[in-house]
């Protein structure tokens, strides 16, 4: 029995992670949070180093590694219902593409306040394809 229980763990830990666009809900860990919220130092680091590794990757990044890479996003938003822009810069991005994506996944480090965004918050987001589960478009402010 135990070599059957540690090989199905082994596979649960070695299997690729995939998740399609679909079955990602929307949800929003950053309404628990106590504000000013700054990420633990460990969440920083992992962002930071897999923001850098997944800048490098194409177009089309399935979703699942941008997951896999930088952890459970902090805000998943269903792009075809209302929401709030986080800056005025995707703004902009989302007035030309907005009709091609289906979800936003956002990790923040820093976030001022729970009410609204503020031009002050770090975040890297992705933006996943309505007809794919790549990542079509990213963003980040001020993430350095």
């Amino acid at each position: 029995m135990k070599p059957l229980v540690a090989a199905l763990i082994a596979l649960s830990i070695l299997a690729p992670l995939t998740i399609r666009a679909a079955d990602l809900k929307e949800s929003d860990t950053t309404s628990k949070w106590s504000y000013p919220y700054s990420a633990p130092a460990d969440k920083e680091k992992r962002l930071r180093e897999g923001v850098e590794t997944l800048r490098k990757g194409q177009r089309g990044t399935p979703a699942s590694k941008f997951i896999e890479i930088l952890g459970p996003p902090d805000q998943v938003t269903d792009m075809s219902k209302s929401f709030e822009g986080l800056s005025m810069d995707e703004d902009s991005m989302l007035m030309q593409y907005r009709q091609y994506l289906s979800r936003r996944l956002v990790w923040y480090i820093k976030k001022k306040n729970a009410k609204s965004p503020n031009l002050d918050d770090v975040w890297f987001a992705a933006y996943v394809g309505k007809d794919s589960d790549g990542v079509l478009k990213v963003m980040r402010n001020k993430f350095k």
